[in-house]
This record gives structure tokens, sequence and C-alpha cells, in this order.
């Protein structure tokens, strides 16, 4: 057989990164394997180097790094595996030992061998090329059925704009700053009660004693974050992307470029504000805003570090050394609670600057993970999962907490600043405790096999305003997030935006997220 020209080594290290990204195309974007693609490929280049200085052989040395990087990288999915079988043998204590062995024989084998270098080369050289090629054929075929909107390619035409209400735009003076803060889940107060056995008086009537006024009957427009802020940003129902994209799209991707070139972000820019976004949300892409003038995120919690610590677990290393790099991020006590309280801290002292601001705060709060209790202390989640009534009373515990933090923050912003701040505190859903797991993955799931009960409490959201000026009485008790940023353009900027129909749509996150079901009769009987 020919002598191969040996590449299995860059190969093996080049697949795993290209793999686990392909895995992840929906909510990353290709950026984030940049510096792991390069510090592995230098380090599997230094590698075989050292091992071809050491064996004398480029071929050998070549076959025993290939060894290694599979067994580096295949440690972690193993190991999983096992787990999920129920395999007690997948614990670190035996797997790890068991995987040294390998390589120690394997490599043995390699160097007292002059059989078969050449066949093994070829071999490897075939399965890393076929692998690696599979994975790009994936990523190519996603790019391709995503090509009418890319993350780097936002088609503005995706939002009718409403020329008659932009045309007579002009800036107040002075200019208020503006918080517009998201509590992720946060469930209306009503609700509350009739779910929970909750009064949430004392937070709701220090809101109103502060000047703000509470959609007593508030509904989010559409039943999950990423369709709820792409509304409320846009001031704009999403209804015609079942025709642009298509009602079987599963693509959630396709929202990012409507939230991170946002029109109420960009219609403010152009008046001289500086466009601030605070905190972030399961898919980074929402953090990399192509317009904001800053955005604030806990360090280690960009999208490459969240990749660095998905890839990180995939190794062995995290057997050896534990979590030097902190595991996967949403499962991470410790990051999930400095996420929530770093947000916090960041809006009271984003504004009261000499260039008014846009602050959009997303605080990841009183969602799951439930890690603060009603005063702050530190939740561990029960070892077998939450009971519903677990559950339940983790996550008003929870949303206690929040609402201590959210007082703490409008006491600090009325108090100091200078011109009186436009505040708006809402909810991108509201919350259930059943009904959100297994049949909503279905493709072709019906709501209506859903109580109704349920699709009240996920609809049913905190929506209040501060409005200084008296501006409060343009608002109603069911005015729906689409037409926040629409009454207060027309309240502050002379805006001529005509309010759109307050409905509610739910979509099969899951299966078919723009295929949109009007569901505002059942809210609103």
């Amino acid at each position: 057989m020919n002598k191969p020209v040996i590449v299995h080594p860059i190969l093996f290290s080049v697949y795993p990164i290209v793999f686990l990204y392909s895995k992840n195309l929906s909510v990353t974007e290709w950026i984030v394997i940049t510096k792991p693609l390069t510090a592995v490929l230098c380090t599997t280049l230094l590698l075989w180097w050292l091992a071809g200085a050491i064996l004398k052989n480029k071929m050998k040395a070549g076959l025993v790094i290939s060894l290694g990087l599979l067994l580096f990288f295949s440690y972690g999915p193993v190991h999983d595996l096992l787990l999920a079988s129920k395999i007690t043998f997948g614990r670190n204590r035996f797997l790890v030992p068991v995987w040294a062995l390998i390589f120690l024989c394997g490599t043995y084998r390699i160097v007292i061998s002059s059989r078969y270098m050449h066949t093994a080369s070829h071999l490897l050289n075939l399965m890393g090329a076929t692998l690696l090629a599979l994975s790009m054929i994936e990523i190519g075929a996603w790019g391709f059925s995503r090509n009418a909107i890319t993350n780097e390619r936002v088609d503005l035409a995706l939002i009718p704009t409403d020329e008659d209400g932009i045309r007579g735009l002009r800036s107040p003076n002075p200019s208020p700053d503006i918080y517009y803060i998201i509590l992720d889940g946060y469930m209306r107060s009503d609700r509350q009660m009739e779910v929970l056995g909750h009064e949430n008086n004392e937070f709701t009537d220090y809101l109103e004693n502060k000047g703000f006024y509470i959609a007593s009957e508030a509904h989010s427009n559409y039943a999950y974050t990423l369709l709820s802020l792409a509304s409320s940003l846009n001031m704009a129902h999403l209804t015609h992307l079942e025709d642009m994209i298509g009602s079987s799209s599963e693509e959630h991707s396709l929202v990012y470029p409507l939230i991170r070139n946002n029109e109420v972000g960009r219609i403010l820019k152009s008046f001289g504000y500086k466009y601030v976004q605070i905190g972030g949300i399961a898919v980074e892409s929402f953090n990399r805003t192509h317009i904001a003038d800053e955005t604030l995120i806990v360090k280690g919690r960009e999208a490459e570090d969240r990749f660095l610590a998905l890839l990180y677990e995939t190794t062995i290393m995290f057997a050896l050394t534990g979590e030097i790099i902190p595991r996967t991020w949403q499962w991470n006590l410790s990051a999930a609670r400095e996420e929530v309280t770093y947000g916090f801290d960041q809006i009271s002292q984003a504004g009261n600057k000499t260039q008014p601001v846009f602050v959009f705060a997303h605080i990841l709060s009183p969602h799951s993970p439930y890690v603060f209790g009603a005063n702050g202390e530190i939740v561990n989640q029960p070892e077998g999962g939450w009971s519903t009534e677990d559950e339940k009373s983790a996550y008003l515990n929870q949303l206690v907490y929040i609402n201590k933090q959210v007082m703490d923050v409008v006491d600090h912003l009325l108090s100091t600043s200078n011109t009186p701040p436009i505040i708006v505190l809402q909810s991108d859903h509201g919350w259930t405790f059943s009904g959100m797991g297994n049949p909503r993955r279905q493709a072709d799931f019906d709501y209506k096999r859903l109580p109704e009960s349920e699709v009240i409490s996920t609809f049913s959201i905190l929506s209040a305003y501060y409005l200084p000026g008296n501006k409060s009485k343009f608002l109603y008790g069911t005015i729906t997030p689409a037409n926040s940023f629409r009454l207060i353009f027309n309240s502050y900027f002379d805006g001529n935006y005509e309010m759109l129909r307050d409905e509610s749509y739910y979509s099969n996150y899951y299966g078919s997220p723009f295929k949109f079901a009007n569901v505002t009769e059942m809210l609103n009987p």
C-alpha cells in the first residue's frame, strides 16, 4: 500500500469542536469555535512534533496522537452514556483507569509494531475525513435552509415599518432615561393567588404608591422569550413570519436578527440615546446585539465561555480536574445567582449620565433554576428533581426575593435620576408547573390539549409602567408588550403610531414555533 499522507491527527483534533458546533447551530455562532479550535490544533501539532522526536517515526507518532485524541474527547460521552444506562462502571474512578490502560496498551502496540502502520493510517485518514465531512455537510445544509435570514444579514422587511408613526418623532427635552426590565417568567399577581395562593399586594402596592400603572389584565403576545422580545422590541406582531419562514420551520435562530437589530433600539439611538444591554438569556445571539453601545454580561458567561465549558465536559480533563472551568452555566448554582444579582447591580449604575440611556435588562428570574430563597439564601436543587408542589414553593420564594430586588432598584432610579425616568417592568411570559414537557415537543401538538388554566398562566404577565408627566392616563388594563413602546413614542416623542390589537398567539416552541394560533379569546373571555 502506498505511503499515506498523515492528516488524521489534525482531523481528529478539529472534528470534536466542529461536531459540537454542528449540534448547537441554532443557539450559537461560528465565532465561538475559533479559540478552542486554535488552541487544540496548536497543541496537537506540538505534541505530534514531540512524539515524532521521541519515536523517530512521524507515522507512529501520528497514530499515538490520534489514539490520545479519540480517548480524550470520547471520555465524556461514554461516561454519560454508561451512567444513563445505570451502569456503575461509568463512574470516574473506574473509567479513568480503563481509559489510561487503553492508551498505554495502544501506544505500546504502536511503538513495537512495524506491520499495518500504513493501513491504520489510511483508515484513520478516511475515518477522520468522513466524520468531519458529515458535520460540515450538516452545517452547510443548515446554513442553506436559512439563507433568507442570517445572523449576519438582517432583513428589516420582516417587521412592517409604521412610517406614519416614525415620521413625526421628535426628541423630548429633556430626554428621560428609559429602562426596559424583563423579569423572566414572572406570573401576574392574580394568577399567583389562584395557582399559588400568594397575595402579591406588598409588591403591587409599593409600585402603585411610587406612581406605577399596573396593567391588571396584561398578557404576553407570545408564550416564549424569543418571540415575545422580538415582538415587543419591534412594536409588532410576528404572525407574518408564518408565511415568510414557513409554519413547519423549527429554526428559532431566524428570530435573532429581529432582537439584535430591534426597531426600538435603533430609533432611540437616532435620538442620541446610548443603548445599554444588561444580562443575558440562554442564547448568546441576544448578547451579540449589533446595535447596543454597551453589553454588560457577567465575566465568564460570554458565548465563547459557555461553548468552551460544554466542550470541556466532553473530555477526560473534566473527570481529572473537576470544575476548573464552571460546568455548563445554566446548571451552575453560583453562576445562576451571580447572573441575577449582577443584572440588578448594573441597572442601578447604567443611567443618570450626561447622555440619555436606553437600558434593556433581561433578568433570568423568577424563571428556573431556583437558586434564591425568599431572603436570598442559597437553594439547592433536590437530587431527584422538583416535585410539582416543591417547585411551586421554590418559584414563589424566588419571586419574593426578586420583588425585593426590584423595589431596591426602583428606589434607586427614582431617587437619583436628574430627569424622571421611564420604567417598564414586564415579563416575557407567565409561568406554569405542568404540561411544559414532552407533549409540546411533538411537531403537531395542539394547544387545545392543554388545560385552559395552564394556557392562561402561560400568558399572564407582570406589566407595570412608570410614565412621568401624567402619561399613565393613556394606559389600559389589557395592553400587551407589542404596544408598550408605541405608546411611549406617542406620549414622549410626538409619535403617531397606531395601537395594535392586543392579541396573544400560541405556538409549539419545539415543533413549529412560527405556526401561530390566536388564543386571545381564551385569555379574555
